[in-house]
């Protein structure tokens, strides 16, 4: 039994047999997103979902209140079969929430590790915990238990865990090793806190016409979405396009004027460090440190920019001890050498993909360019050893492959990748004798 209630301000979606308490699943709606609301349905009692326009991307919203643990086997199996038909049915490109009351108990066993976190007041999973363990790893969702949201989980919060984290932890001699540590430490700080987000402030470049282009940029997005025309499609490709570029235009404008006055300067500096065997001061490396960009895709490890900057100075001085052992050594972990590439799928061919010219650079001859160039020698044995051994896993449809043997081309997404390939590119001008053309 489905039924609609409306007052002035809130609208409630109401799922559940006439015994008031039997069975029910609701959605209470306030005024500011009733008119967002796209589709509802009632599945039956224990499940009802609802589907939100949103700015940045659609949300299916499903509701659930599962069988208790006591419950007949067969009943479980019926719940748990409706709600997968349910999930099957979710756009792709929704954003998929499931919330409600599962019955259920979630252990600290490895088994769950991937889809429950390890703070959990239960030591062992119940049968219904297995169930839904199972539906979060078919729907590649994440489980979240509600708990009461703690006043100081704020960034404070993670640079005060993970100071307590790093006194229980002696810094090891080996860099794996001391990888190893932070790492783990990083995670586990990260679990614990769970990261909680503060609301950024606005950026200084970021004005009112840029709103404008981002909102009609995503509306052109839903109506695509919505309708699925090709006419809508090229809509939303060309919003994308100005927003974009109005955007890049608006930030470029600002940094250039922020930091024209002080590039001939930090060149002035640089000239004064020429002694190759002295690592980054810890200055320089702060510097860096807090030119990271957020917001951006974790590699292997699954440590975000956010994670490091924001770990305070002893995880800061700690990571910086391992890259001045880096530095002096020439040797760096194991893991780093490992890369995550996600193919990019060229236009009207799903089997094709663009292959870019940082993949065919030849590593032998670029270090030679580099050697005639008089680049310092530490630094081209630096750049030779995150090259050599480099590996790489693929992530598609179907999950992430292997490792596989990276032995031509620069790294994707490391920093130094565009201007290793500015220098080999050098290289070839010269080698071809295009570098005395002269053009009439």
């Amino acid at each position: 039994m489905a039924r609609k209630g409306k007052d002035r301000q809130n609208t409630l979606y109401y799922a559940g047999e006439k015994k008031q308490g039997k069975n029910v699943t609701a959605f209470l709606v306030g005024g500011g997103i009733r008119n967002k609301i796209m589709q509802y349905e009632a599945v039956d009692g224990r499940i009802s979902w609802i589907r939100i326009e949103n700015k940045q991307a659609i949300i299916t919203m499903i509701n659930v209140y599962a069988p208790t643990e006591n419950s007949k086997e067969e009943e479980k199996t019926k719940f748990y079969d409706k709600l997968e038909k349910v999930c099957e049915k979710v756009k792709r490109n929704d954003i998929l929430m499931i919330v409600g009351d599962f019955n259920a108990k979630i252990g600290k066993e490895e088994r769950n590790e991937g889809v429950a976190g390890k703070e959990t007041i239960y030591d062992t999973t119940n049968d219904n915990g297995a169930k839904i363990c199972d539906q979060a790893a078919a729907t590649n969702t994440f489980i979240m238990g509600c708990r009461e949201a703690k006043p100081h989980e704020t960034n404070d919060e993670y640079k005060k865990e993970m100071r307590k984290k790093l006194e229980t932890r002696e810094e090891e001699v080996d860099i794996n090793e001391e990888w190893k540590n932070l790492k783990e430490s990083i995670m586990d700080t990260a679990e614990t806190v769970l990261g909680r987000r503060t609301t950024r402030k606005r950026k200084e470049w970021f004005d009112e016409e840029c709103e404008k282009r981002i909102e009609a940029k995503n509306q052109a997005r839903n109506r695509w979405l919505k309708t699925g025309n090709l006419k809508d499609l090229e809509n939303y490709k060309e919003k994308r396009k100005e927003a974009t570029k109005y955007c890049k235009q608006k930030k470029r404008k600002l940094d250039w004027g922020a930091n024209a006055g002080g590039r001939k300067k930090e060149k002035v500096e640089m000239e004064d460090s020429n002694n190759e065997d002295d690592a980054p001061s810890y200055d320089e490396y702060i510097e860096i440190i807090a030119q990271l960009k957020t917001k951006k895709a974790a590699g292997p490890d699954q440590i975000s920019n956010e994670l490091i900057k924001q770990g305070g100075h002893e995880l800061l001085s700690r990571v910086y001890r391992i890259l001045v052992a880096v530095w002096q050594s020439e040797t760096m972990p194991e893991e780093w050498r490992t890369g995550l590439l996600i193919p990019l799928l060229k236009k009207g061919d799903p089997t094709q993909y663009f292959k870019q010219a940082f993949d065919n650079i030849n590593r032998r001859s670029l270090v030679e360019q580099m050697q005639q160039m008089k680049i310092l020698e530490k630094l081209i044995k630096l750049t030779k050893m995150t090259m050599d051994n480099s590996r790489a896993r693929i992530s598609t449809t179907e999950g992430v492959t292997n490792e596989i043997n990276i032995e031509r081309g620069v790294r994707h997404g490391d920093a130094l990748s565009t201007t290793l390939f500015n220098i080999a590119l050098d290289g070839a001008i010269k080698a071809a004798g295009l570098d005395r053309v002269q053009l009439k």
